[in-house]
């Protein structure tokens, strides 16, 4: 029998229930490390006035205790924080920039300390895994509590320049283990002296389809938008990394080149109702639609015919994006440019179509539209999910990450 282990999640923005963010994928994930046997608890920034939120853990019968945090203080007044629900769909973000963030949230757990550690006193905590990068916060946390196994996600890498990547060496150096979500992150960390032995690549994910659309539904669907028999409709999901404005720019100006060559394709640019704004919709023109706050977001994925999803900057690297995973999960082709990550998700030719360059990206698209063999793209990318990428082989990886390190 295995012994005992007890994790707290430690992030912002965790729920419990769906919203439109990456936490979506530890809401699937924490029940089935329950299921497996684990104890988790998280603790959040959520800036919520409630102290904790349950979520229940599938079917076990056994309940998650989501422990609330405010941060103390925000840095501009001008920078409101949002959580709300429009229609069916759970929004939650809080506007800063990345360096406003780092002194609130590390003044926000050396606030928190004392109540920390009640609750790793509480629920017997052995491992904390940060869900997010909290900088020195998470030093921090590890000098306090340096008898417990620390871990940490890292999830993108956003090429901005040199202070960027010395806040990146330096929050994760601490730790225990850091978990890259593709290989070519944990290279970078081994160029920043990272040991390997710190290191562990597990692929982020998402549980599998119970059911295919009927086709009834997805003409339903692509109706709406007047994409009629014989037409494509490329969807495009931004901001999918939060990395850049530039990319739906960039997005945008090739869905003019291809709808100007093609008159049989459809654009539909879907924002996050958090990260879009009212001006964007002049951008709107013949076969390509701005919209928002869209309801079933699964479903219009299975209904389009390819994700669309270029990144302007080669020199990020990307988790890849969980909408991809989704995308494909449901034989949905992904079209992107290439970057740090992509290759372990999207083949080119084979689970989707990957540009080499930005200005190379209306021929690929074109060559997309034109593909005769969209079949077998769409059942090697499911193929590849079930086997890489999907929730139930994540649970069991980081089980066994956090076990064999606390047996070391």
């Amino acid at each position: 029998m295995l012994a005992k282990l007890s994790v707290l999640l430690v992030g912002k923005g965790y729920f419990p229930f769906r919203v439109a963010g990456d936490k979506n994928f530890f809401l699937e994930l924490t029940p089935l490390l329950v299921e497996r046997g684990a104890e988790v608890a998280v603790f959040s920034v959520n800036d919520q006035e409630e102290e904790t939120f349950l979520q229940r853990a599938g079917s076990t019968g056994k309940e998650i205790k989501i422990h609330n945090v405010k941060r103390p203080f925000h840095l501009s007044s001008s920078l409101p924080k949002y959580f709300g629900r429009a229609g069916n769909l759970h929004y939650y973000h809080h506007l800063h920039s990345a360096w406003q963030e780092v002194p609130e949230i590390f003044l926000t757990i050396l606030a928190n300390l004392p109540r920390l550690r009640q609750i790793i006193k509480t629920h017997g905590i052995q491992v904390i895994h940060f869900m997010d990068n909290f900088g020195p916060a998470m030093a921090l946390v590890k000098k306090c509590f340096p008898d417990l196994m620390v871990t940490a996600s890292a999830l993108t890498y956003c090429a901005r320049g040199r202070h960027y990547d010395l806040f990146y060496k330096y929050s994760y150096k601490p730790l225990d283990c850091t978990v890259c979500y593709t290989e070519d992150f944990a290279r970078k960390f081994r160029t920043w002296g990272h040991a390997p032995k710190r290191l562990a690549v597990i692929h982020w994910s998402v549980r599998l389809p119970s059911r295919a659309l009927l086709e009834v539904e997805k003409k339903a669907l692509r109706t709406e938008y007047g994409v009629t028999e014989g037409h494509s409709l490329l969807l495009w999901s931004g901001e999918l990394q939060n990395i850049k404005e530039e990319d739906f720019f960039l997005a945008l100006e090739t869905a003019r080149t291809v709808t100007g060559e093609d008159p049989t394709s459809h654009f539909v640019f879907a924002f996050k109702p958090e990260s879009f704004r009212p001006e964007y919709k002049k951008f709107a023109g013949e076969r390509i639609e701005i919209i928002t706050n869209v309801q079933d977001f699964r479903a219009f994925l299975e209904a389009a015919d390819f994700l669309f999803s270029p990144m302007a900057s080669p020199r990020v690297i990307v988790a890849p994006p969980l909408t991809w995973i989704e995308a494909m999960a449901r034989g949905t082709p992904v079209i992107t440019t290439m970057a740090g990550g992509v290759r372990e998700l999207v083949v080119d030719g084979s689970t989707g179509f990957v540009s080499p360059s930005r200005a190379e990206l209306a021929s690929t698209t074109l060559r997309a539209l034109r593909d005769g063999n969209l079949s077998q793209l769409m059942a090697e990318g499911r193929r590849l999910v079930a086997k890489r990428f999907n929730t139930s082989r994540t649970a069991d990886e980081y089980l066994a990450l956090w076990r064999r390190r606390r047996k070391n």
